[in-house]
């Protein structure tokens, strides 16, 4: 005999107690939560939940945002690859925050937009895995350029395509 799960309607919670009880749940639990409502998005705003340090990744088959400390891979893309230790949220997962006939470069942009509006974020860093990638328009985007740390991986780069 299984062990009957119950549900409950986290809405019903008094503000103090739904307050304590999304600042204890993990990261990838939380986002799952503020993605079913705007009114569940603000409660998730006002629990000031801080993420030390934030990545937005560009590759040739993947784009994601990885958040460090706590660790969680949230894929902006169609493909999604098996992290060994974090959690992940897919596409899928995320589908109510992205649109369905945007880019990739721009998905990516608004849901880490959205995340660190959501999240008490600490720096973050910016990675580009691949020389077809556009460089020029992923570093024009105005939210990716206050960025801590630049990697450029996977090729060549010539020097007019970086200063440009």
């Amino acid at each position: 005999m299984q062990p009957m799960l119950s549900t409950f309607p986290l809405r019903k919670l008094p503000f103090v107690a739904l307050k304590h009880v999304i600042q204890v749940m993990d990261i990838d639990e939380i986002l799952k939560i503020a993605i079913t409502s705007k009114y569940m998005e603000s409660i998730v705003k006002v629990c000031y939940i801080q993420i030390r340090q934030t990545m937005a990744i560009f590759s040739r088959e993947y784009s994601y945002i990885g958040l460090d400390f706590p660790a969680v891979t949230l894929f902006c893309c169609a493909k999604a690859f098996n992290h060994p230790s974090a959690p992940k949220l897919t596409k899928e997962d995320l589908k109510p925050w992205l649109s369905e006939t945007a880019t990739t470069i721009e998905n990516t942009r608004q849901f880490f937009t959205r995340i660190h509006k959501l999240f008490q974020c600490g720096p973050y860093r910016l990675m580009i895995n691949s020389p077809t990638e556009n460089i020029k328009e992923i570093l024009e985007i105005p939210e990716f350029r206050n960025f801590t740390v630049l990697y450029l991986v996977g090729g060549h780069f010539k020097k007019e395509q970086l200063d440009e």
